[in-house]
């Protein structure tokens, strides 16, 4: 019996991660949305970071304590996260980001417990929230300068993902980013910075779903 329970919940615990990772594909690839003013997007980081568990200051002193701090590195898709890790190998330091610093275990353990999935349920909107104030942490933590992997030609707000809705902004509201730089996928070695630190901070044009 005791094997059986222990098989069941890391088939939950599966179950729960493969569900986070859903939704944070779906968030990075974004959706089309219509423009949203302001006070929309001020609701929305309210609404998503007002819960308290896991808290997301909470959030940076475990992912600080794991390597958070320069050379971070962000996504959005079509990039994959391998693609992001691998570019990430060629920074000194070495870069970090999702890839290196969340893990399969800590997520479930951050699931389990903050209660985020209840008897009978596979995900909740709470859940769902998770994958964003991991994404808020990971800017929100980050220093010195930040990196997008963001195919050429692509809008850099990336209207409706992660990236345009979360993580730019809160990487300009940081005080400690000196730049954010873009880099092409496909020829990493074309880079240059899209916000240096005292530029004007840009709002997202639309909100995540």
């Amino acid at each position: 019996m005791r094997s059986f329970v222990q098989h069941s919940g890391a088939f939950s615990r599966l179950l729960s991660f493969l569900t986070v990772i859903f939704v944070f594909a779906a968030f990075l690839g974004g959706a089309p949305t219509t423009a949203a003013p302001v006070k929309d997007v001020q609701d929305l980081h309210k609404t998503i970071f007002a819960r308290a568990c896991p808290a997301v200051t909470d959030l940076v002193l475990q992912l600080k304590a794991k390597g958070l701090a320069g050379n971070t590195v962000f996504y959005t898709r079509p990039v994959t996260n391998q693609q992001a890790g691998s570019f990430a190998q060629t920074l000194t330091p070495l870069g970090q980001g999702y890839f290196s610093l969340v893990e399969f275990d800590q997520q479930m353990d951050w699931v389990d417990q903050c209660n985020l999935i209840g008897p009978g349920q596979t995900t909740t909107g709470e859940q769902d929230k998770l994958t964003l104030r991991i994404s808020q942490t990971l800017a929100e933590g980050a220093t010195g300068t930040a990196y997008i992997l963001i195919d050429a030609g692509a809008d850099i707000n990336a209207p409706g993902s992660v990236w345009g809705t979360v993580e730019f902004l809160t990487l300009q509201r940081n005080t400690m980013i000196t730049q954010v730089v873009r880099v092409d996928p496909a020829n990493t070695g074309n880079s240059y910075p899209v916000w240096k630190a005292g530029d004007p901070i840009t709002l997202p044009p639309s909100t995540a779903p």
